[in-house]
């Protein structure tokens, strides 16, 4: 049973190095067409996956080319320019701004994420100590009538902080998170 696994990924492993051979020798060929053509000044490769970009951006270096990505999602290229017509400065400040909106935006989506798992932590807490109240545990203590009303004022406090720190987060938009970008950047410089 383990040969048979060894032999599948060994396998995979020939399959990939195959296709990475493949993308890398077409990436050096179009590297080449562009530094041999002095008509063009950039080349843009059709969208890839994570894997053949950074495969085409290393033959792009190779050749001593600059490399940008650019696009959204499965759209994302790699555009290489010759050294001699760089991109535009707009270009690589406005590629840099997404990548850092893009990492605020995993980081408040973690945030949430927390939020929600602890709200749901507590809510789980408060059943089970409902349960036990009511369900009559033998050796608890019925609550108070102050002690219940203070229990849900509590409850009802935590449910509203979570909410309030859940609808903070949902309302940032990616133009809030760029502008925090720009003056933490500010703040730092």
């Amino acid at each position: 049973m383990v040969q048979i696994q060894e032999r599948r990924e060994e396998e995979e492993r020939r399959r990939v190095s195959a296709v990475a051979a493949q993308v890398r020798s077409a990436a050096a060929a179009e590297c080449k067409k562009l530094v041999s053509d002095a008509s063009a000044s950039c080349h843009r490769f059709k969208p890839a996956p994570k894997f053949w970009r950074y495969l085409q951006k290393e033959e792009a270096e190779d050749a001593g080319l600059m490399s940008l990505s650019a696009g959204e999602g499965d759209d994302r290229y790699v555009v290489v320019y010759k050294s001699d017509c760089p991109p535009p400065p707009e270009l690589v400040e406005m590629e840099r701004e997404a990548e850092e909106a893009k990492a605020a935006a995993e980081d408040d989506m973690r945030r949430r994420e927390e939020v929600l798992a602890a709200a749901a932590k507590e809510t789980a807490r408060l059943r089970e100590a409902a349960a036990g109240h009511a369900g009559g545990a033998a050796s608890a203590r019925p609550l108070t009538a102050a002690q219940r009303r203070q229990a849900q004022i509590e409850s009802l406090a935590r449910g509203a902080e979570t909410v309030k720190m859940t609808e903070k987060i949902e309302k940032r938009t990616v133009g809030q998170i760029q502008d925090e970008c720009l003056a933490h950047r500010a703040r730092e410089a």
